[in-house]
């Protein structure tokens, strides 16, 4: 049903897609100038208009033949408007004589402008809303021909495409403003270079870092900052980009215009032109400088009080297992005591030996014993280790591997298993079953390898700390530590003994439903095909 003439011309999705095209306020188009003209010729009429009916106006985006004071103001009340008939019947409105027509018959346009004949043809957006009219208009009483009205649809046509062009192209430019905005206010550094790797756009994070301005920052390519002794990895990458792959995990080292070093991790990704093409490359890195400085500030203090620490706590562990014989005797409150003594000093060198175990791994002093390890034999040396654990939680652990075997340390990737199997026992509920599996994978290299896993049906891990459980001191929730006991260590120990061995670790999980932390390490050399 057609919504009554006020209604229609006040509904708000019309008003939003009238106010889109912006020429409400825009100065004369030229384009539609050209179909007003072309229209006044073809039809043969003194004036020919382009006309947007607002909710409480007529506004002429396009107008031919008009006099002052209309030419210049562009506008009239709706008092003085045949066109919002058009915009509330969502139809053409042919008119031969306004005296007679029971639309229009009392009209000030009538008396006002002499308007007498008139035709109009909606003028529409892009997605079918009545703007206006495109119109011809006589001054005498006229009978239109069917090729008159047919050329002027035709016409009307052509101006409702001009001005869906120039709302979408405002359109467009309102979004490029906001990205734009957007990105000169993020931290992020975002460059993007055209085909010969020359810098095209760099936003104001990018100059105010790099201190290059726009100018000078335009006359370079992108790998011109980036640091000699980092260039060859950097092309690596620049060239697989610019072969159409995106390179999700970007690290280099950017040089200032002050030859300040910058550590910068982001991603690369190919910018395509409609044929597909790759056009250059885009890069938004972030500046990690300060964030390795504190970084390695903080495993300093770790590592010193770790060093300066060891041997007054292991002195203190040792005086008190001598102890241990003469204090048998003591009842109560001072047994307690001692205990507790004992208890905290053998948990405080674990911690002390952890954390020197991270810096030794991470820094690549540790030593690995590499040799062919059974996944089978090894799983089995697991269960026998923490079988009194799961005994005491009333949890079943069950094995399931292939016979592979893994080139590594047998006694780190214990240690590993022995972490997340720990793990698993903690978080999982009595009389559940824990799984382990090994089985032949492939490395992200393409090598052969060993994917070990451990399988619980705890209360599993949030998504947002998938990566983080695997920092140093991380526990998924805070109370973790004082209810489950560890300082958070053990899986930040696991990811470097892994990725020391050269392979990965992960860990997928549902919460309510369980999780499984798998990592793979190289099959042993001698076995593989």
């Amino acid at each position: 049903m057609p919504l009554p003439a006020a209604d229609a011309l006040r509904h708000p999705s019309r008003l939003a897609a009238l106010r889109a095209t912006g020429l409400l306020d825009a100065p004369p188009q030229d384009a539609l100038d050209r179909l007003t003209r072309l229209a006044s010729r073809l039809i043969g009429v003194p004036i020919a208009l382009a006309s947007l009916v607002d909710a409480d106006q007529h506004v002429f985006a396009s107008e031919f033949g008009l006099g002052e004071p209309l030419r210049s103001t562009r506008r009239m009340p709706l008092s003085h408007s045949f066109c919002q008939h058009v915009v509330a019947r969502r139809n053409a409105l042919v008119i031969e004589d306004a005296h007679t027509h029971p639309l229009v018959f009392d009209n000030l346009a009538i008396p006002d402008l002499g308007v007498i004949a008139y035709a109009g043809m909606p003028l529409t957006s892009e997605d079918g809303e009545v703007l206006g009219s495109f119109c011809a208009v006589d001054t005498a009483p006229r009978k239109w021909t069917q090729d008159q009205l047919d050329t002027l649809e035709d016409l009307a046509h052509a101006a409702s495409a001009e001005i869906q062009l120039r709302a979408a192209s405002r359109l467009l430019s309102q979004r490029q403003t906001f990205l734009a905005d957007l990105l000169d206010h993020t931290s992020e550094l975002v460059c993007a270079t055209d085909e010969r790797g020359y810098i095209a756009y760099s936003n104001d994070a990018m100059l105010a870092t790099s201190g290059y301005d726009a100018d000078e920052l335009a006359q370079m390519r992108f790998v011109d900052l980036v640091a000699a002794d980092s260039r060859t990895g950097f092309m690596a990458a620049a060239q697989r980009a610019r072969s159409g792959e995106a390179i999700p995990d970007l690290a280099t080292i950017m040089m200032t215009k002050a030859a300040q070093r910058l550590y910068v991790r982001g991603r690369g990704s190919p910018v395509f032109n409609d044929a597909g093409a790759v056009t250059g490359v885009r890069v938004i890195f972030r500046d990690l400088t300060r964030e390795r400085e504190v970084q390695r500030l903080k495993d300093e203090l770790i590592a010193l009080v770790s060093h300066e620490l060891r041997t007054p706590v292991g002195a203190i562990r040792g005086a008190l297992k001598i102890l241990g014989p003469h204090v048998k005797h003591l009842e109560g409150k001072p047994r307690q005591l001692f205990d507790m003594a004992a208890r905290n000093a053998d948990r405080l060198l674990t911690l002390l030996n952890n954390l020197l175990d991270i810096e030794r791994l991470e820094s690549g002093t540790a030593t690995l014993v590499r040799a062919p390890v059974s996944a089978i034999v090894l799983l089995e040396q697991v269960r026998e280790v923490i079988q009194p654990l799961a005994d005491a939680a009333k949890i079943t652990i069950v094995i399931e591997a292939d016979d592979v075997h893994a080139e590594a340390d047998a006694g780190r990737l214990q240690q590993v298993l022995v972490n997340l199997v720990g793990n698993a026992l903690k978080f999982s509920p009595s009389g559940s079953t824990v799984t382990l599996t090994a089985h032949a994978a492939t490395l992200g290299d393409a090598r052969a390898g060993v994917c070990f896993s451990v399988d619980d049906k705890g209360r599993g891990i949030p998504a947002d700390k998938h990566q983080r459980v695997f920092e140093r001191f991380e526990q998924v929730t805070a109370t973790d530590a004082s209810e489950k006991g560890g300082a958070g260590l053990g899986l930040a120990i696991s990811k470097a003994i892994v990725e020391q061995h050269g392979g990965r670790i992960w860990v997928e999980s549902v919460v309510g439903e369980g999780s499984s932390f798998r990592f793979t390490v190289p099959v042993a050399a001698a076995l593989q095909p």
